[in-house]
């Protein structure tokens, strides 16, 4: 059963599922669509190293660990299908990426 579980998500981390859950209510309710480098950018800046990497440079002192960045995505993860918003996900769309003229922005 584990296998399977692990076989089903891919072995991503709950940060990973962040990215694959705002491609998915982009493409279902906004008409939204991430590119193919777009969400590799979001899985790649989200594992395990990327985290890391971006931790180490944007604290000098008191910074959150890997651990609790992944606590942060995990307690995401369970209402970002209600919190999240069409306009929200535009702002990822503003610079010109697939999809920015349908953002209003």
């Amino acid at each position: 059963m584990l296998l399977a579980l692990l076989t089903l998500t891919g072995c991503r981390n709950a940060c990973q599922e962040v990215c694959v859950e705002l491609d998915a209510i982009a493409q279902d309710q906004c008409n939204l669509e991430f590119s193919d480098e777009q969400f590799k950018t979001c899985i790649g800046d989200n594992s395990r190293r990327g985290l890391r990497t971006y931790l180490k440079e944007k604290y000098t002192e008191d910074a959150p660990t890997i651990g609790d960045r992944l606590a942060t995505c995990n307690e995401v993860l369970l209402t970002i299908a209600e919190d999240i918003t069409c306009e929200d996900i535009g702002l990822y769309f503003t610079d010109g990426a697939p999809g920015g003229s349908d953002t209003g922005g």
